[in-house]
């Protein structure tokens, strides 16, 4: 199982640290997000280990593969909505959303720019 770090800012502060470098969303020709493709990874997959990630994790929710025993459930709920962000919004819109989903979760958001 992959374990996930018990403390939310360290996963926040991650997720927005790959956001900012990657600025793209990671999808398949088709527009289809992925957790890994071509060199880039969604919000969750920059959460998963290089070495821990496999094909075969694709396709699945991240709820899901905490049910097969393949992540752990620790943070599951922030994970689910950065996720989301990744999925629905363009990476212009991606520091508000941030930002919005840590003042939710009373994270420190000194890791994302001002918005303008």
């Amino acid at each position: 199982m992959i374990e996930i770090t018990s403390d939310p800012q360290v996963v926040f502060d991650t997720v927005c640290e790959h956001a900012l470098r990657q600025n793209k969303r990671c999808v398949d020709d088709s527009g289809c997000c992925l957790y890994r493709h071509r060199g880039m990874k969604c919000f969750a997959g920059a959460l998963i280990p290089n070495d821990r990630y496999h094909i075969g994790m694709e396709n699945k929710s991240w709820e899901s593969l905490a049910e097969r025993g393949i992540v752990s459930y620790v943070n599951i709920t922030l994970i689910k909505k950065l996720q989301s962000i990744h999925d629905a919004e363009q990476p212009e819109k991606w520091v508000e959303s941030l930002r919005e989903l840590g003042k939710k979760f009373e994270l420190n958001l000194d890791k994302l720019p001002a918005v303008e």
